[in-house]
């Protein structure tokens, strides 16, 4: 059993929905940015290879916050998996927004399963 404090927990917990949160923005005003640039430069006059590239960087930056935001949440799932497996109480930390909430209680499992941690 790992020895978990809860002011540790709620933390935790905090950061991955500010976290969550923080990717989803950038994601959000990353779209915008590109709607934007589409727009901007349509009929411009830029050769197109230019115009390629603006798109190119852009989708790269999308799948680079995706990649994070799933990161985050492999992580998030992890620490569930670790938390299961503590001394602490249950605890309602609630999940990353904008999903439900959902309570953690301690298992009495002391082996963990690598769907556990997935």
């Amino acid at each position: 059993m790992y020895d978990l404090t809860e002011g540790a927990v709620l933390v935790v917990a905090q950061g991955v929905r500010d976290t969550v949160d923080s990717l989803d923005s950038a994601t959000e005003t990353t779209l915008r940015t590109f709607a934007d640039a589409v727009a901007g430069l349509r009929g411009s006059g830029l050769p197109a290879d230019k115009v390629q590239q603006v798109h190119e960087d852009l989708i790269d930056a999308l799948v680079k916050a995706r990649d994070a935001r799933k990161s985050v949440l492999k992580a998030a799932r992890c620490m569930a998996a670790i938390l299961h497996r503590s001394t602490q109480r249950e605890l309602d930390v609630g999940c990353p927004i904008p999903w439900a909430k959902i309570t953690f209680a301690p298992s009495n499992n002391s082996t963990a399963s690598s769907e556990d941690a997935t």
